[in-house]
């Protein structure tokens, strides 16, 4: 099972997911897989100094998965490589819609999804994602939900919808199997007296439980409307001994003081969530 839930509170928009990928067998394959993606966007038009392309706005999405792991990640680079290169007329102002875009990560899901079905069977090609960022023309959080659909005659393709928003604090997107949904909306209502970031509690009651295929650590995305828009990954700092003033950055899993510390001269300067 997997477990990704998106939501709006605080003024910020918010994804969060466990980091555990197993195969249809159940067996466990890593603790440490991504779920969360930043979708960089960076739209171009030709300068008026005869340079071919000049960047004129950029932002980026969240993307997240629950399912087939491979179509699934290949729809997450593809996007990002491709949603950066994006080339407009000279008189282009603003970027494509977030439905537009949406529905550009739409149809590569679908490709892959549907090159996956036709390799592996529809079992190991069925995925749902869904994207989150902020859109500049209604100034507020989107949220667009990509899953497949059945077309009949043994085929299928993937849809794309925009859920509307709930209230602050409480799941706009819920992704995983029924029985993982399931047992967020308990674990949900046991963290019913916290104030904040009731989601994030309830996925690491879930992860900390370690019964399912729930499991691994937390992946966590935030996504801010300005100064500049778009999304970070986070690492969580988690105390190294519970009590103890002492604690340590993971990102999807990885210790990043211990594991992933340099790179030559540099340290990997994720931002982070206490």
């Amino acid at each position: 099972m997997t477990i990704v839930a998106v939501w709006e509170e605080d003024g910020h928009g918010w994804m969060a997911a466990d980091t555990r990928f197993a195969n249809d067998s159940g067996t466990i394959t890593s603790d440490s897989g991504a779920k969360l993606y930043s979708l960089p966007i960076r739209c171009h038009r030709p300068g008026g100094d005869g340079s071919l392309r000049v960047a004129h706005w950029w932002s980026s999405y969240g993307f997240a998965f629950a399912g087939a792991v491979l179509p699934a990640s290949m729809t997450a680079v593809t996007a990002s490589t491709l949603l950066q290169q994006l080339v407009g007329p000279a008189n282009t102002q603003l970027p494509p819609r977030f439905e537009e875009i949406a529905e550009f990560v739409r149809s590569i899901a679908s490709k892959f999804a549907r090159e996956h079905y036709d390799a592996h069977q529809r079992e190991g090609a069925l995925f749902s994602a869904g994207m989150l960022g902020w859109c500049p023309y209604d100034e507020k959080f989107k949220v667009a939900h990509i899953s497949p659909f059945d077309g009949g005659g043994g085929t299928f393709d993937m849809k794309v919808t925009f859920p509307a928003a709930p209230q602050s604090g409480e799941a706009w997107l819920l992704l995983g199997s029924e029985g993982a949904k399931l047992s967020f909306d308990l674990e949900y209502q046991q963290v019913a007296h916290s104030r904040a970031r009731r989601p994030i509690l309830a996925i690491e009651n879930m992860i900390a439980k370690n019964g399912s295929l729930v499991g691994g650590a937390l992946s966590l995305a935030v996504c801010q409307p300005s100064s500049p828009a778009g999304v970070t990954l986070l690492y969580r700092l988690l105390p190294q001994v519970p009590g103890a003033p002492a604690a340590r950055r993971v990102f999807n899993g990885i210790d990043l003081d211990k594991e992933l510390s340099q790179v030559g001269n540099y340290q990997v300067g994720v931002i982070g969530l206490a």
